[in-house]
């Protein structure tokens, strides 16, 4: 063998077996179901960032068209304003925590949005 794995001399070039290939190719070639696993996970922290948003603020879930809340109304006191603001911190944490090379471009698209609202709540 002449150090090279996979490749062989024929004349004046080199050659990459058919595995040797398949080897490479595989390497660079996306994991569906990595990323779709990758969405399935954001998709869930988002549907929880968005459940704590609608149950902090009703208005927000009716303006949307979300009717589950319309007998609510939002608590402004000042401890119900720390709670969010640290609810609020740690999803930002989580989203921060999110690789998102691992994502869909859709996925990529609405983690950054999500991110972006995070931070101006």
């Amino acid at each position: 063998m002449n150090g090279l794995s996979g490749f062989r001399r024929q004349g004046s070039s080199w050659h990459c077996s058919s595995r040797c290939l398949w080897l490479r190719l595989a390497a660079l070639t996306p994991r569906p179901h990595r990323r779709q696993h990758a969405d399935e996970s954001f998709r869930q922290l988002a549907g929880e960032i968005l459940d704590f948003v609608y149950r902090s603020d009703p208005s927000t879930a009716t303006y949307v068209g979300i009717h589950d809340y319309d007998d609510k109304i939002a608590d402004r006191s000042a401890a119900a304003v720390h709670a969010a603001s640290d609810t609020a911190r740690e999803f930002r944490s989580r989203l921060d925590d999110v690789d998102e090379q691992d994502l869909s471009p859709e996925a990529q698209l609405d983690l950054a949005g999500r991110k972006s609202a995070m931070t101006s709540r």
